[in-house]
C-alpha cells in the first residue's frame, strides 16, 4: 500500500516555489503526494500534474479571520483526506 502525503497550501505557486524540492523527494521516496491548494493560473496545474501530484483545488480566503469560513475551508479539507 503506497502511503500518501498531503501538502496543504493556501495557493499552488507557494508549493512549487518554496516547497516543491520537499514534495518532489517524498515523491520520490514513494509516497502518493497530493496537494491541497486554490491555483491561480493554468501554468500551476500543469506544473503539479508534470511532477505526478494529485491537485485537490480548494479555496481559501488569504488573510480571512472569519470562522465560518474556516469552517468551510476545513469541510473541504475533509473531503480531500
Amino acid at each position: 500500500m503506497q502511503v500518501k502525503i498531503l501538502f496543504n497550501v493556501n495557493v499552488a505557486w507557494f508549493l512549487i516555489s518554496h516547497r516543491l524540492e520537499i514534495a518532489q523527494a517524498a515523491r520520490d521516496a514513494g509516497f502518493d503526494v497530493h496537494v491541497a491548494a486554490d491555483v491561480e493560473s493554468e501554468r500551476e496545474r500543469a506544473v503539479l500534474e508534470r511532477e505526478g501530484f494529485k491537485l485537490h483545488r480548494i479555496h481559501i480566503k488569504r488573510g480571512g479571520l472569519s470562522p465560518l469560513h474556516d469552517i468551510g475551508y476545513f469541510r473541504q479539507l475533509c473531503e480531500v483526506v
